[in-house]
């Protein structure tokens, strides 16, 4: 039986259902203290040099100076262990690093997420990055800072709450569930503001602002395992077992041959209970996908951090500055939830890379840099409409990926791309010290690359998620995924 119609016999998204989606949305609401913790215990207070505290420039002193003086508005990492002067560019390797820590925990995350399994994935990678962030706040050298980062940021790549959204939700609802949890990510970023405003030690802001994840962490807990990943590895009991209880919780009383995923079995025999990355790369079509998607991710995470990195100064107060530029992807997140829903994946996607191209073309031929005059203001509105635009792009990414992906290899395909994602959040930084004509033009060409390169993809609304690269093989998709079952005697083409 199709997954998608059981669903339906269990409730399509029922009371349970949403009970557990907002507990899986908790991963994504406080999620930007772990990411963009260092946006307030990486930054300066400002100082001055203790035995010549009126010399102009404390860095330029001749003898150089031996100890300096902070200002009293908060502490950070910079103030703990004077990263000033020539030491001001170590502050810059502690995000670095936690991008390092993202690309090699995508992948492996992503595999170990699909052979032991979502939930476990999930409960026990936000423990130990729980555990992980409250040692940061205890380090004693900036180098333990540094290995705690890094940890973080391979912790942080855990891709089991985006793979449950997709895998548990019906068709009819996956994208826009999928769509709106970004949303929580975009609030967390408010969040972390509002909670370094009023916490202004860095070591205690690093400790309160974990507290919260340790209550999600126990609902974790109440979570059941994602029944496609059960079937998948054969585990074909259990997984009806899951599927019966969703159905009792939401008042809904039904035989098990409701329920019955028999005609799943057949993949454990054909050896896909367990695959690798490389099995992927041997399917051709499979193959096709992964080589687009793994340049459509870095494109997008370098211009979406980049578009981060240079839009976040507003007018001053960097709190109002850093959760401004968390809630202006709101609006943006919820306009694509309701295209991706009415002209799907691969449309939204498309118009998403190419608002992102045009208005950081805008951004360079129109004149005026200052801040100051009318023409600037353009320049800041096409800025943030483009950071929008590609919020937006991010947000469909998940979904359109995992469902471009078959159930046997979503985590670790998730993860791959993920992973190479990371690639373009460490080249960001660096094209903003070439200057705004080499930035936004590099993200303008690139982001016109992708959605041409969209394309080509197929479009995934309302079509089954494919459960084997068999299912993929098989279909020989152009544009549109066409799976047959062994055991239906109409197409879904047919269907529609």
């Amino acid at each position: 039986m199709d997954f998608d119609k059981i669903l339906e016999n269990v409730g399509t998204f029922g009371r349970i259902q949403k009970v557990h989606y907002m507990i899986i949305c908790l991963a994504h609401l406080f999620a930007a203290q772990y990411v963009l913790s260092l946006t307030f215990i990486g930054i300066s207070p400002g100082y001055k040099c203790k035995d010549r505290p009126d010399a102009e420039d404390p860095c330029a002193l001749d003898p150089p100076c031996e100890q300096f003086v902070y200002g009293d508005q908060f502490t950070s990492i910079i103030t703990e262990w004077d990263l000033v002067c020539e030491k001001e560019k170590y502050a810059g390797y502690a995000q670095s690093v936690v991008f390092s820590g993202f690309l090699i925990g995508n992948i492996v995350i992503g595999t170990i997420c699909d052979m032991y399994g979502r939930k476990k994935t999930l409960v026990i990678g936000s423990a130990l990055i729980v555990a992980v962030q409250i040692i940061s706040a205890f380090t004693t050298s900036f180098r333990q800072f540094l290995v705690s980062r890094f940890i973080t940021g391979f912790l942080t790549a855990n891709v089991a709450a985006a793979v449950l959204i997709l895998e548990m939700t019906h068709k009819s609802v996956r994208a826009i569930l999928s769509n709106l949890s970004s949303n929580f990510f975009a609030f967390s970023i408010a969040i972390l503001a509002l909670t370094a405003y009023f916490i202004r030690d860095w070591r205690h802001l690093m400790i309160f602002s974990n507290v919260p994840m340790i209550f999600a962490l126990i609902l974790f807990w109440f979570l059941p395992e994602s029944p496609r990943w059960l079937a998948s590895k054969g585990r074909i009991t259990e997984a009806e077992d899951v599927l019966l209880d969703i159905a009792h919780k939401n008042g809904i009383s039904i035989p098990r041959s409701m329920v019955s995923m028999a005609e799943e079995k057949p993949t454990s025999n054909k050896g896909e209970t367990t695959k690798n990355l490389m099995d992927a790369f041997k399917a051709h079509e499979l193959r096709r996908r992964l080589l687009i998607l793994m340049y459509v991710w870095p494109v997008t995470c370098m211009t979406y951090y980049g578009l981060t990195y240079q839009s976040s100064s507003l007018g001053g107060n960097k709190y109002i500055d850093v959760a401004a530029s968390g809630l202006i992807e709101i609006p943006g997140l919820l306009i694509a939830t309701y295209i991706c829903e009415k002209f799907g994946r691969k449309k939204t996607s498309v118009a998403c890379y190419m608002l992102g191209a045009v208005t950081c073309f805008g951004f360079i031929l129109v004149p005026g840099n200052t801040g100051h005059d009318g023409e600037s203001h353009v320049q800041i509105a096409l800025a943030l409409t483009g950071k929008m635009g590609i919020a937006a792009a991010f947000c469909v990414l998940y979904t359109y990926t995992g469902e471009l992906m078959p159930t046997v290899l979503r985590s670790t395909g998730i993860g791959a791309c993920s992973m190479v994602a990371r690639v373009g959040g460490i080249i960001a930084p660096l094209l903003i010290t070439r200057g705004d004509g080499v930035s936004y033009g590099t993200y303008g060409i690139t982001c016109l690359i992708a959605g041409v390169m969209v394309m080509s993809l197929p479009e995934t609304k309302d079509k089954p998620i494919p459960e084997t690269i068999d299912d993929i093989e098989s279909s020989k998709v152009t544009q549109d995924v066409k799976y047959t079952r062994v055991d239906d005697n109409e197409t879904d083409e047919d269907k529609l």
